[in-house]
């Protein structure tokens, strides 16, 4: 049994959710508006990656996954 959430990404058309949707009156449920991966350190990640990518991408054509590599952290100074 689940005592309580955090649901940041709803599955929801259109989003936000309306201010009589069911969802609002869930007890023990903490709804956020797609912020919740928004740590201290996620705009310098995001900067560290585009500086990797327009490197890589001058260099080799290539670029790297940003979304993955932020939202796992492996980029900047983690």
């Amino acid at each position: 049994m689940i005592g309580e959430a955090e649901l940041d990404a709803l599955s929801t058309d259109p989003e936000p959710l309306s201010t009589g949707h069911d969802q609002w009156g869930f007890e023990h449920v903490l709804l956020t508006p797609h912020v919740s991966g928004d740590t201290q350190k996620y705009w310098e990640r995001r900067a560290d990656v585009l500086v990797e990518n327009v490197e890589r991408v001058a260099d080799t054509g290539e670029y790297d996954d940003l979304l993955k590599r932020v939202a796992r952290g492996t980029v900047g100074g983690d």
